[in-house]
């Protein structure tokens, strides 16, 4: 951390951020700063994967640091590619455990209603996805793409949100689902 303040000041970098901190983490790397502060924070975070809200979330809203979140579109499940009939098939997600059979089954009604919610505003589930993270200020979601085409239907994703009954629906599903092994 002292190294990244000093060239910092050197003007050599803009800002400092860190990947996968938890609070601990991140109080005590901003505890050697003195001149500066760690401004965001890169987490996996989305609908399913939201470990983050417990702690670290509440933390960098009260902190100003900003959240980046990783695998906001669960490595492709929030999209609706995958279901009971199609699991991927590179190694990437066919050995992670959100795409275990039983978490693909589990997640079918999030994936359902986030279907429905686009094809009110005309988005995909994608997009879906990223609009349910963008509804915190600070929190920046970064899918990946690997065509064009998946490109700009992430840069799609920005300028419109979701409602207040969208979150409330989406939340009690979120409720009743039960991964396997997280």
């Amino acid at each position: 951390m002292k190294a990244l303040e000093t060239l910092h000041r050197a003007g050599k970098i803009r800002h400092i951020g860190v990947s996968n901190f938890a609070v601990r983490d991140l109080r005590e790397a901003r505890s050697h700063l003195s001149r500066t502060d760690v401004v965001s924070n890169q987490v996996l975070y989305n609908m399913l994967q939201r470990e983050v809200e417990k702690e670290v979330l509440p933390y960098c809203a009260r902190e100003g640091i900003a959240i980046l979140a990783w695998s906001p579109i669960g490595k492709g499940l929030l999209s609706g590619k995958y279901h009971n009939g199609k699991r991927p098939k590179d190694r990437v997600r066919s050995d992670e455990d959100l795409f275990k059979p039983a978490n693909i089954r589990a997640s079918a009604p999030l994936i359902r209603e986030l279907r429905r919610i686009g094809r009110t505003h005309g988005k995909t589930p994608a997009q879906v996805a990223l609009a349910w993270l963008r509804r915190h200020r600070h929190v920046v979601p970064i899918p990946g793409a690997k065509r064009p085409r998946q490109t700009e239907e992430n840069a799609a994703a920005a300028g419109w949100s979701l409602d207040g009954t969208e979150l409330r629906r989406l939340a009690g599903i979120q409720r009743r689902i039960r991964l396997d092994t997280f």
